[in-house]
């Protein structure tokens, strides 16, 4: 489901980040950052990547995307066609898992794009057809999600108690 998101890390009163099209509501990806991007390291390296179309719990590209390329391309692409449907459903099916991240600019080679805000900015900027805003506060150590059908849009830390509790 396009339930569209933004992932910052805010490091010394700036925002860096990126935008997520798919699955961002909290029991998504909520869920795959509090439990799979802890560490800030990785959180960088997922930031780095730009934009991407799907979080899953590793930065890596699925096996699919890795060898053919472009998701949208796939079914006219030669090579994957080439493959018994046992072959295709089984790199679809990994395709699909929650382990994969999709990146535009390194699997589908669009344009690398992040957003660097300061925190004036992130707190006056519009975030137009952006569900949710995730932040992940180096200072803190902690993920805080930012509910925008909310009203007043509060900061919430990103707990399992409060994903199970919200309504998606």
């Amino acid at each position: 489901m396009a339930t569209r998101s933004l992932i910052f890390i805010l490091e010394n009163n700036t925002y860096h980040g990126i935008y997520c099209h798919n699955d961002g509501y909290p029991s998504g990806n909520g869920s795959i950052l509090l439990h799979n991007y802890q560490d800030i390291k990785k959180i960088k390296q997922l930031i780095n990547l730009g934009d991407i179309s799907h979080l899953g719990t590793t930065i890596n590209p699925s096996p699919r995307e890795k060898m053919y390329g472009d998701p949208n391309r796939i079914r006219t692409n030669r090579r994957y066609l080439e493959l018994s449907e046992l072959e295709r459903n089984k790199l679809d099916q990994q395709h699909f898992s929650d382990e994969f991240t999709s990146a535009y600019h390194r699997d589908w080679h669009e344009e690398w794009l992040t957003a660097t805000l300061t925190l004036e900015e992130f707190q006056s900027e519009s975030f137009v057809m952006i569900a949710y805003i995730y932040v992940f506060d180096i200072n803190k150590k902690q993920w805080f999600c930012y509910d925008r059908a909310e009203k007043g849009q509060k900061k919430h830390k990103l707990t399992d108690s409060w994903i199970e509790n919200h309504n998606d």
